[in-house]
């Protein structure tokens, strides 16, 4: 994979797709019938590498993993490319061509046999995008220059040209969930109401980390109160997953606190806790909820990370 992207919904894309059962399930459901039929998907195994290089950190993330073909002793390489920016890229297939270029360099570099990269990008902005083909910028161009242009294609999966009743009926009740948590995440209210509604189906994934993580991504885009918080734990259904949910949230706060007791027996009651409240701001909880973590007045929060360049 490459370098953590700053983003929490591309992070939480990236510890989505990092759940193999996860990671077939939506490869199942969005690579193309005349791709699918060809590859064993549930024979997939993460490659553990990254096609991404330097230039490309700012745009894009990705996930890289090998699928045998049916039948066969060779494989491909299907690559998730997370844009980033969460934004349309004018320039888009460019880089992708770059980053295409660079994974079969990699594999040269390697040696042995050669192995296809099919590309995919998932694309989790709000904002209508259609991806160009790299002729499509070349509108006016001479017949005779056309064929000098490369061509290829890309996989797109647009999260919001998804229908709700589409993710809702996909075959795992997690993949859905996390889909549709990332499409209410502009709708505080309607993503409560989801989640509670929704709640009793992830109780066979109550073991899995990852429904620890929509907690957590819930937590985090909603900028929830600590009254809120514990008005919208207590009305899930599910007593497995209301427990779950308390359980993520009261480990943030007793982790933040007793990070804070052990530096600050070194630094201080205040400076202790510095690392704790940067932390927590980079992964995007609200300064409500930080000062709730660490026992810090919000005003301290806030002059914490204002001298930080943070605020």
């Amino acid at each position: 994979m490459a370098k953590s992207v700053n983003n929490p919904h591309d992070k939480f894309v990236k510890e989505m797709l990092s759940d193999r059962e996860l990671a077939i399930e939506f490869l199942q459901a969005y690579l193309p019938r005349d791709v699918s039929v060809l590859l064993d998907i549930p024979r997939m195994e993460y490659a553990n590498t990254s096609f991404i290089s330097p230039e490309l950190e700012e745009t894009f993330a990705d996930i890289v993993v090998r699928i045998p073909f049916i039948g066969k002793s060779d494989h491909a390489f299907v690559s998730v490319l997370l844009e980033a920016k969460s934004t349309p890229e004018k320039y888009a297939m460019f880089q992708i061509l770059s980053y295409l270029a660079g994974g079969y360099a990699t594999q040269i570099k390697q040696g042995g046999k050669l192995h296809p990269i099919v590309s995919c990008v998932y694309y989790q902005g709000k904002q209508k995008w259609k991806l160009r083909q790299i002729k499509d910028y070349f509108n006016d161009l001479p017949i005779a220059l056309q064929p000098y242009l490369p061509g290829f294609d890309t996989i797109f999966v647009s999260l919001f040209d998804l229908s709700e009743d589409q993710i809702i009926h996909l075959g795992n009740a997690l993949l859905s969930a996390a889909l549709m948590v990332q499409r209410y995440r502009y709708d505080t209210e309607g993503l409560l109401r989801y989640f509670i509604q929704i709640s009793s189906s992830l109780e066979p994934y109550i073991q899995k980390n990852f429904l620890v993580a929509v907690s957590v991504y819930i937590l985090s885009v909603t900028k929830l109160s600590k009254e809120k918080i514990m008005e919208t734990i207590q009305q899930i259904p599910s007593t497995s997953v209301r427990e779950q949910v308390m359980s993520t949230y009261t480990s943030i706060k007793e982790e933040g606190k007793i990070e804070g007791k052990i530096e600050g027996k070194i630094e201080g009651k205040i400076e202790g806790k510095i690392e704790v409240v940067l932390n927590a701001y980079s992964n995007n909880l609200s300064q409500a909820l930080i000062a709730d973590i660490t026992g810090l007045d919000e005003a301290e929060v806030v002059r914490i990370l204002k001298e930080h360049g943070k605020g």
